[in-house]
């Protein structure tokens, strides 16, 4: 009988577990909706923001200090990761990427500089050793417009210092529930993309396009660092579905077999005691 109770004690300990891989799975998949929403809905603003802002840096090849060119000297690397686990191979695909990215600086004589926002990727670099920037964010799973300007005005005063010559977000870019992917983006300095002004249209800019020109790229810089933020949160939580989904169908499976092998072992302790019983009575006769 203390093979059943045995067996009785690891199925409940492994149903407690799915129970808690599927709250898991049910929190994310409510959080995953929101955040693929707020993708969604920005997307068309980041991008109609990028098409404008190219197109005047088109028309007056600016010398602003945020779009200032320089020799590279040092660089800084925005990554953002979550501030769990459990959401699979997530933060080290992107932790991975990371690492590509830094050592191609590296191989070109670069100092390459880390700016963690997510204590994941953070406690990923201090063990490698790389260079971290001297204060590391921490996003929210929803994450708000005013966490991005904090970030983006950290990063755009050490541009202007001349701590880094320039800056890169790694992120992971959301497609759709089922794909995600590590991408790099370029940040600062801003400089023009002929992709990004493909459409032939005429624009009257008021007052001037330079005043106007002056005006959008701040507001450019914290909209693609929120859009690479919300796209990396959308992610987060798409891994973390399939993670916990995947997790509660391998609990189930073993619930499955556990039962089976319980029933087994009851039926085994059942025939002992009728052939004791069976035994005993013979022997009486």
């Amino acid at each position: 009988m203390s093979n059943t109770k045995e067996y009785r004690r690891h199925i409940q300990n492994v149903k407690n577990t799915e129970q808690i891989t599927n709250a898991m799975k049910m929190t994310a998949a409510a959080k995953l909706k929101k955040a693929h929403q707020a993708v969604v809905c920005s997307r068309p603003y980041d991008e109609k923001m990028r098409e404008i802002v190219h197109r005047l840096m088109r028309m007056e090849h600016p010398v602003f200090p945020l779009a200032e060119q320089r020799e590279l000297r040092s660089v800084g690397i925005v990554l953002i990761t979550g501030n769990w686990g459990l959401s699979g191979g997530y933060n080290s695909g992107l932790t991975r990427f990371a690492d590509h990215v830094l050592s191609d600086w590296e191989t070109k004589g670069v100092e390459a500089e880390v700016i963690a926002v997510g204590s994941k990727g953070y406690a990923y670099m201090l063990s490698r050793g790389a260079k971290l920037h001297r204060e590391s964010f921490f996003i929210s799973d929803m994450p708000l417009y005013s966490e991005a300007i904090r970030i983006v005005q950290d990063v755009c005063g050490a541009f202007l210092k001349g701590t880094y010559d320039r800056v890169d977000i790694v992120y992971q870019a959301f497609h759709s529930a089922g794909r995600q992917a590590p991408a790099l983006r370029p940040l600062l300095p801003v400089a023009f993309d002929p992709e990004a002004t493909s459409e032939h249209k005429e624009y009257l800019y008021d007052p001037n396009s330079r005043t106007v020109l002056e005006y959008l790229i701040p507001q450019y810089i914290n909209s693609a660092l929120y859009q690479a933020i919300l796209e990396s949160k959308a992610s987060e939580h798409a891994a973390r579905v399939m993670a916990m989904s995947a997790a509660s169908d391998n609990a189930n499976k073993m619930i499955s077999k556990l039962v089976l092998s319980y029933n087994r072992a009851r039926q085994a302790a059942i025939t002992s005691e009728i052939s004791e019983i069976v035994g005993g009575a013979n022997a009486i006769q």
